[in-house]
């Protein structure tokens, strides 16, 4: 894992670092002087200024502004743990699946080692658990009754009325 955010210009196919020093830590900062604990997935804002990270190892979810590079860390305290709250008081463990609602009001949070569906406020950051009772399985259910064997890939309908998960 390169612990980086890489771009690709698509005219010239030129690869260049985005964000992230290469360190194996989970600090915010400006581009390159920030870092990550294994970022495993991206999806952008509603508006497209802003791309979200699963930083997995890093045990939280980061937000990187698009016109100045500026990383910060929106929810997840870095625990490995799973716990509902605001900000940097909630907790992720092994967030590894990103994807946002079409609205851009909701940020759903594929949490692997819990196993769950986390959701994530935007306007607030407040984190609440949505689907998955946090035993592996692949049990079908409502919400918090049904289970998840390794959570990782999630997208959305264009809708927004269904979210697929892989795991």
């Amino acid at each position: 894992v390169s612990n980086k955010i890489r771009e690709i210009n698509l005219a010239d196919r030129q690869v260049s670092t985005f964000a992230g020093s290469g360190e194996e830590k989970s600090e915010d900062g400006v581009g390159t002087a920030a870092s990550f604990g294994a970022p495993t997935a991206l999806t952008l804002s509603g508006d497209g200024s802003k791309l979200y990270v699963a930083d997995q190892d890093g045990h939280k979810i980061r937000e990187i502004n698009l016109a100045d590079g500026q990383v910060s860390t929106i929810a997840g305290s870095g625990e490995g743990k799973c716990e509902d709250g605001v900000g940097t008081a909630a907790s992720f463990h092994g967030p590894s699946g990103l994807v946002m609602s079409p609205d851009g009001s909701k940020l759903f949070v594929a949490d692997y080692w819990v196993p769950k569906i986390r959701v994530v406020n935007v306007a607030d950051a407040r984190v609440s658990t949505f689907a998955g009772s946090g035993e592996e399985g692949s049990e079908d259910g409502v919400g918090t009754a049904a289970s998840f064997n390794s959570p990782d890939g999630l997208v959305m309908s264009s809708d927004g009325s269904k979210l697929f998960v892989a795991g």
